[in-house]
């Protein structure tokens, strides 16, 4: 039986309105070591096409956020996914979740093993 493959649109099928869009948006994103890689993307994304002017923003503290933009900082620590749910949600608590359009955050590769309850995560999450 064959599949038929999914075809994605390249980036440069976006249009200039849907980049000016998110431009505009005040995003967050939590993450461990792992992110950093995502992070990276992203800023070669913008170096290679112009029309996505998204300012990329380190920030070490929790708060309001301010002008538009795509903050990321680390959150919790690897091997512990319930420590990075505390910390995204004390992340929401103190001002991003009241100014971000946008708020998510990554769990990594070595947070999961053969002995994680994925239940137990999953209902700490929720």
């Amino acid at each position: 039986m064959s599949q038929k493959k999914a075809k994605f649109p390249s980036i440069s099928d976006i249009p200039a309105s849907a980049w000016e869009r998110l431009g505009q948006k005040k995003i967050f994103f939590g993450h461990q070591s792992v992110g950093n890689n995502i992070i990276a993307g992203l800023q070669k994304l913008g170096d290679e096409n112009s029309e996505l002017k998204l300012n990329i923003v380190r920030i070490e503290q929790f708060g309001p956020l301010g002008d538009p933009g795509f903050y990321h900082s680390n959150i919790g620590r690897n091997e512990y996914p319930k420590g990075k749910i505390e910390a995204f949600s004390q992340a929401m608590d103190n001002g991003i979740g009241n100014t971000a359009d946008i708020a998510f955050f990554k769990l990594c590769f070595v947070d999961i093993d053969a002995s994680t309850d994925i239940s137990e995560i999953f209902n700490y999450y929720t």
